[in-house]
């Protein structure tokens, strides 16, 4: 048995984390509106064996509120995202600075 094992994804939570507003808004829209696209198109295609569910967040802006969204999803599934374009950049929502 090597190092790295196989796993086969039966789903994937998509996070999609871009502020649509505020000074990065219409860059924001575009991205999310890209991603949702590239989602769209893979279904449509058939181009992966499982299900892809996009979960949506609006932060604003707000550095705090990437942070807040970013955790929320984590805990609600999500393993994999686009966004963070103004957000706390290098951070992991799960840690705390000292």
């Amino acid at each position: 048995m090597g190092f790295f094992r196989r796993v086969r994804m039966t789903s994937l939570r998509l996070a999609i984390l871009y502020s649509t507003a505020g000074a990065y808004g219409a860059l924001g829209r575009d991205c999310r509106d890209g991603a949702e696209l590239a989602v769209r198109h893979l279904r449509e295609e058939g181009a992966v064996a499982f299900p892809i569910e996009t979960v949506i967040a609006e932060p604003g802006g707000n550095s705090e509120r990437y942070m807040a969204l970013a955790g929320a999803m984590m805990r609600e599934g999500c393993r994999r995202w686009y966004g963070d374009l103004a957000g706390p950049q290098g951070r992991h929502p799960d840690r705390r600075e000292a």
